[in-house]
């Protein structure tokens, strides 16, 4: 007796100890029984697992909870005909738990079955590998990254050395003029203007190396959406109207002529890239141009693209000059125009991007009479969709009250959602989720009429929640209508999202009209459309403009003085904590938070500020983000936003 009582404190002790090491190694215990095609897990497979525990389940049932069913079978036929011809398992799979919807990397092993006296029960164990897999996935990407960044690099340093020594030898020339006394006042302002002018030419020269560079990687940034033409080339002609004054060519007439009157008039093309082009070839007119008029626009020729244009009265391109145009470091010198500057290079990446975007450049000349340059894109109009102001107003009819999940990982914009559906209406209630972990958590204890999904957020994006949902959970909640939220809904997430499940994909910033009228439709509720044709007054302070909060909330002064205060509380928080991910190297949130901040400004009109942040976004999800690049560009938004927050103010006060 006291030889057991001795063993079975042992084994208790190496029972202790077993689990301790399960539970460190993280790994836990399953058997197949053959005759019933059940699978028993041990309470740590359970745990790694994310189910009950001591779970027995048939096989079929239970991968079919954690994989998708394509999935789920081929799996079940893989492991049937090892189990059944005796081979070895080990195999890696991915899924998602299903008590905390975590993803989680499992190795399931099984070894010497053929040796195995009982044939009907066959052992094996699991492995939570989530952190060593995701680990050799950082080290890939980081591998990868290191490659191409070396094929950057080449590309970089292969074209930089010759062009580069003009602008820095004329720095570095006339910085040492400046410190002989014997130069005069005049002289020194002038070499000071060389200076200026060199440094000017060298940070251009640098910024073209990085676009060509990127072109020649293949990793230049093509995002195609609505582009509202008619705007986008009036906000050209204001800025250039700028240039003009600060190069002294204010004597120089700057005409912009449309084809199309309507100032909705929109085209599916890379707004961002649509204006670098136009920019580049603005520029490049003003640099060449002494007297006369620079002429810019579109015409429609077909039903196949759009054409547009820049012609300026400017020198001219001479005959043996004309084959360096579109050429990389090609540029056109005239005695006419003193220190015109331009690094060769923007022209040649104007061309490059016309073409990715699906167009043709070329240009027309004659000597000391002007150029023109002509550019098509495809004439993918759209149809229906038109900027944030409106002047038809909405009006809700339901019969029931409606129970809403947002999901949203951007406080301003869970606010603006809140805020907008408030101001229609008091039959709403709305729970906030703030990324598609917490969504899943709110759906096991309650159900929504509707679910609103925003796509990009952490931990869980709104695809793999829509996913989820639809494919794990019971009815009727695997049947909620989910509207998709995206702040770039181009044709490809548009299609990822019906992939998912979504019913539709709205864009931000989302029209409060359009956003209202899906609601109605997918909560099966009458929409009530009255025009009455109430003109929302334009603000014409340069520095914001609230058009956007006054047609969202109907001209209430309370609603949009709550939301400009919250702007006044989070921008702030937003532009600080860009400076400390940056000071950490953090890029993969500092392409989130300017990914919200794009949205965020056009509310209030700055559709310049939203491109800068959306330059941010582009350049710090890139292969080697340029640091100095996005400093500049944070501060560049820290410094319009002092005078923002002081026109914010101001509204909130009166």
């Amino acid at each position: 007796m006291e030889n057991l009582s001795k063993i079975r404190s042992e084994l208790s002790g190496l029972k202790e100890k077993i689990q301790l090491a399960c539970s460190v190694a993280q790994v836990g215990f399953w058997e197949y029984r053959k005759d019933s095609k059940k699978i028993i897990l041990s309470d740590e497979a359970c745990e790694i697992i994310g189910l009950e525990k001591q779970t027995e389940l048939p096989l079929s049932r239970f991968l079919r909870m954690l994989f998708d069913i394509e999935q789920a079978d081929i799996i079940y036929q893989k492991l049937k005909k090892n189990i059944k011809e005796f081979k070895d398992i080990d195999l890696v799979f991915s899924f998602t738990r299903l008590n905390d919807y975590r993803k989680t990397t499992i190795r399931v092993v099984t070894k010497n079955l053929s040796k195995s006296v009982d044939k009907n029960h066959i052992p094996g164990i699991i492995q939570d590998i989530t952190e060593q897999e995701r680990s050799k996935e950082q080290l890939k990407k980081a591998k990868d990254k290191a490659e191409e960044a070396d094929l950057l690099k080449s590309a970089f340093l292969a074209n930089m050395s010759h062009e580069i020594r003009t602008p820095l030898n004329a720095i570095v020339g006339f910085s040492r003029l400046l410190s002989n006394s014997t130069i005069n006042d005049k002289q020194r302002q002038e070499y000071s203007e060389y200076i200026a002018n060199s440094a000017g030419n060298l940070l251009n020269l640098i910024q073209d190396i990085v676009d060509v560079s990127k072109i020649e990687a293949g990793k230049i940034h093509i995002e195609k959406g609505t582009c509202f033409v008619n705007k986008t080339l009036s906000e050209l002609k204001a800025t250039f109207e700028k240039e003009k004054l600060n190069k002294n060519k204010n004597h120089i007439e700057l005409k912009l002529k449309t084809y199309i009157a309507d100032e909705h008039f929109a085209i599916k093309t890379d707004n961002f890239r649509f204006v670098q082009i136009f920019s580049n070839l603005l520029g490049n007119a003003l640099k060449f141009i002494e007297k006369g008029s620079i002429e810019f626009g579109y015409i429609i020729p077909g039903k196949e693209y759009i054409q547009f244009y820049v012609k300026d009265t400017g020198i001219g391109i001479p005959l043996d000059k004309r084959e360096l145009v579109f050429s990389r470091f090609g540029q056109i010198v005239n005695k006419k125009i003193k220190n015109p500057g331009g690094t060769g290079l923007g022209l040649s990446i104007t061309k490059q991007l016309v073409e990715k975007l699906g167009g043709k450049i070329w240009y027309e000349s004659e000597l000391n009479k002007g150029t023109s340059f002509y550019f098509t894109l495809p004439y993918d109009k759209i149809e229906g969709e038109i900027p944030v102001k409106q002047s038809e107003n909405i009006e809700f009819n339901i019969q029931k009250e409606l129970n809403i999940l947002a999901v949203e990982d951007d406080k301003l914009n869970m606010i603006l959602l809140k805020d907008l559906l408030s101001a229609y209406t008091d039959k709403i209630k709305l729970d906030e989720a703030f990324n598609g972990r917490e969504a899943l958590q709110f759906l096991k204890e309650k159900y929504y009429d509707l679910i609103i999904m925003d796509v990009r957020m952490p931990e869980m994006d709104g695809y793999e929640a829509t996913k989820y949902i639809r494919e794990k959970f019971p009815e009727p909640l695997n049947n909620i209508p989910i509207l998709g939220l995206s702040a770039n809904a181009v044709k490809e997430e548009i299609e990822k999202g019906k992939l998912a499940g979504m019913n539709i994909l709205l864009s931000k910033p989302v029209s409060p009209d359009a956003l209202i009228a899906e609601i109605l439709k997918l909560t099966g509720n009458r929409l009530d459309i009255q025009k009455k044709n109430k003109t929302i007054q334009t603000v014409e302070n340069k520095i914001v403009n609230i058009d956007f909060f006054k047609q969202l909330f109907k001209n209430d002064k309370n609603r949009i003085n709550k939301t400009i205060n919250a702007y006044l509380k989070e921008i702030p928080l937003q532009l600080g904590n860009l400076s400390l991910l940056l000071k950490d190297k953090d890029f993969e949130n500092i392409k989130i938070t300017a990914h919200s901040m794009k949205s965020t400004f056009r509310y209030i009109g700055r559709e310049d500020l939203s491109e800068i942040a959306k330059k941010i976004e582009i350049n710090s999800a890139g292969i080697e983000p340029d640091e100095q690049m996005i400093a500049g560009k944070i501060k560049h938004l820290k410094e319009h936003w002092k005078l923002i927050e002081v026109e914010l103010k101001n509204i909130v006060t009166t």
